[in-house]
């Protein structure tokens, strides 16, 4: 029904573009009606990154404060990463204290 103007008249080639292009953010044409059909389609817009949420603060600290690690590593690091430094740390100062 968007495709067609007033009383059945299609809408003017520009118009119908901005529909596809611009409203629907579509890959091409051919993508519209591939959607009316239920097949998949292909948008013009990338996919949205993936928002990493930041290390908590207590690994934060532990990184910077304990392990002298600088910004740009502990930003780069991944939560399982770091708790498994966090966790090594730990279990390496009980074998210290067990030996003793």
């Amino acid at each position: 029904m968007i495709s067609k103007g007033v009383d059945d008249e299609v809408i003017d080639p520009i118009r119908w573009q901005i529909v596809w292009k611009h409203q629907l953010h579509l890959a091409s044409e051919d993508e519209f009606w591939k959607g009316l059909r239920g097949e998949p389609v292909r948008c013009a817009m990338p996919p949205k990154e993936e928002v990493v949420p930041p290390l908590p603060l207590y690994l934060q600290r532990f990184l910077r404060e304990t392990l002298m690690w600088d910004e740009p590593t502990i930003v780069s690091t991944s939560r399982d990463a770091a708790q498994e430094e966090l966790n090594n740390y730990y279990s390496r100062e009980q074998d210290v204290d067990e030996d003793h």
